[in-house]
Order: C-alpha cells, then sequence, then structure tokens
C-alpha cells in the first residue's frame, strides 16, 4: 500500500492539490482505520477467484471503485466487473467513476452496474476529484427512478 508521501507526490504542487491533499489527511483522521475496526487488505483485482472468494466471504453488497479500472487492458475490466456484479449479495450495487477517454479528456463518467441488468451511464463529472460540473448522461433519468437522490429539500432533476 503506498505511503501518504507517495500519494502527496502523486497530487502535485499547488494550491489546488494542497486543498486536496488536505482534505485527505482530514478524512484519514475522521475515519481512523484503528477507530472503526478496519483492517486495509491487498487484493489483485485480477485474480478473479480471490476476488470472488473476497467478496462472497464476507458478504459484500454494494462496492465503489474510483480510477482503477482504466489501467487495466478492456478484457480485464470487463472480467473485473464481471465477478465483482456476480460476487456481490442483493442488491449486488456496484458505482464505477471512470476517467472520460482514458484520461484523454478532463472529467469522469459514472457507471451503475446490477447483477443481471444493463450498465447505467448516470451522469459525467467534468472534474475527476468531484469538484466541477455534474451533467446527467442518458440513464440518469431511470437511475433516478429506481435510486431518487434528495439533496437538502429539493430533489435532484435531470435537464
Amino acid at each position: 500500500m503506498p505511503d501518504l508521501g507517495w500519494v502527496r507526490n502523486c497530487f502535485g504542487a499547488s494550491e489546488y492539490y494542497d486543498e486536496l491533499f488536505d482534505e485527505l489527511l482530514y478524512a484519514l483522521a475522521e475515519t481512523d482505520a484503528a477507530s472503526v475496526g478496519v483492517e486495509p487488505v491487498e487484493l489483485d483485482l485480477r485474480d478473479r477467484d480471490v476476488l470472488a472468494a473476497f467478496l462472497t466471504e464476507r458478504r459484500v453488497n454494494v462496492a465503489t471503485m474510483s480510477y482503477v479500472l482504466y489501467e487495466l487492458a478492456p478484457v480485464q475490466r470487463a472480467a473485473v466487473l464481471d465477478t465483482v456484479v456476480w460476487a456481490l449479495h442483493a442488491p449486488a450495487v456496484l458505482l464505477v467513476a471512470e476517467p472520460e477517454g482514458e484520461l484523454g479528456r478532463p472529467g469522469c463518467v459514472v457507471t451503475l452496474y446490477r447483477r443481471g441488468r444493463r450498465p447505467l451511464r448516470i451522469c459525467h463529472v467534468s472534474d475527476g476529484h468531484f469538484r466541477g460540473t455534474v451533467t446527467p448522461l442518458d440513464d440518469f433519468a431511470e437511475f433516478h427512478e429506481r435510486y431518487p437522490i434528495v439533496l437538502g429539500d429539493a430533489p435532484c432533476r435531470a435537464g
């Protein structure tokens, strides 16, 4: 697992990344693994048998992936997605945020995967750190109908 020095170097040197790194430090302090009984586990997502066993044995039912799959070949990406979705317990929901155009364009696309259903491309976020503009994509209405989002007192709406 990388240490904070490695992560800091990945963030880069700028006021923007200084703020993001400070947020990371704050989040780590608030969710101190020792205080909540969470133990990090290294796992090779490409090892389908180990991945499936990990999810099944722990009865994981919802998972998220953020900027993980783009580093894999398309065939490996599909295998990881298939393994995770089929190994999850009900409701078996996987939410994935991946960079737009293999890091070729700014932002990311958020897609929802559910066992036995087609993936839903929910939205595009203009900034991979989720600080920018969120634009609903074609499947947002279907997603919102099934999983309504309320921000404060107002529901989130497409368009």
